[in-house]
């Protein structure tokens, strides 16, 4: 049979079903979702239905906080080592790169990763514009070769199109938030975010030689 419940504090809570209890407090669903409350700010009647113990209670809590502190140094400790980790690999493909300037060492960890990483985005679009260099470079070349005439309907066969979209940092995987390029018998056009379709409320830029 569903009750309510009045704490100490001023709350209420109407149409409650008990749902399970613990040494510190009930929980319950009500009327307006559900909800728990501890012991301390329940009346007297609520507590010695569920056999509360302050004792019980106090040992408990050492029990679950103890528990939390060990939860949040393990995560504490697991991001730090996934900073290192990706400050290594980040390191590692740094000394891949001939050329590039030296990254400052110290500072905290985050220091350390978003200086790499600024690096390595650096890097990145220096590939974007020399793959989208020679993209254009391949697209003139197409534009500068003959036509074959199409006898059947007496124009000319249009060329394969190229086409160019940004990747995610550090992935060869589509950004599907920007636009890309679709290239055209020596036009490039803009596409729709995420599409391979054409944007026609952007203007396109003719390749010359």
């Amino acid at each position: 049979m569903a009750e309510d419940i009045v704490t100490l504090d001023g709350k209420t809570f109407k149409d409650v079903k008990i749902t399970r209890n613990d040494p510190e407090r009930i929980y319950f669903e009500h009327s307006g979702g559900v909800g728990s409350a501890r012991f301390q700010v329940l009346s007297k009647e609520w507590k010695d239905r569920y056999g509360y113990n302050e004792s019980k209670e106090a040992a408990f809590l050492v029990v679950k906080n103890k528990g939390i502190a060990d939860d949040a140094k393990n995560r504490n400790n697991l991001e730090t080592q996934k900073l290192k980790d990706e400050i290594a690999a980040l390191e590692d493909e740094k000394k891949d790169s001939a050329g590039k300037s030296k990254i400052v060492r110290g500072g905290t960890l985050q220091q350390q990763l978003l200086g790499l990483m600024e690096q390595k985005l650096q890097n990145q679009k220096e590939s974007r514009e020399s793959i989208a260099n020679a993209e254009i470079e391949k697209a003139k070349l197409e534009a500068q070769k003959p036509r074959e005439p199409n006898s059947s309907i007496g124009v000319e066969r249009a060329q394969s199109s190229v086409s160019i979209y940004p990747t995610l940092p550090g992935s060869s995987l589509r950004d599907y938030e920007k636009a890309g390029y679709i290239i055209e018998n020596g036009v490039a056009y803009p596409t729709l975010p995420g599409s391979s379709l054409r944007d026609y409320s952007k203007p396109g830029f003719v390749i010359e030689k």
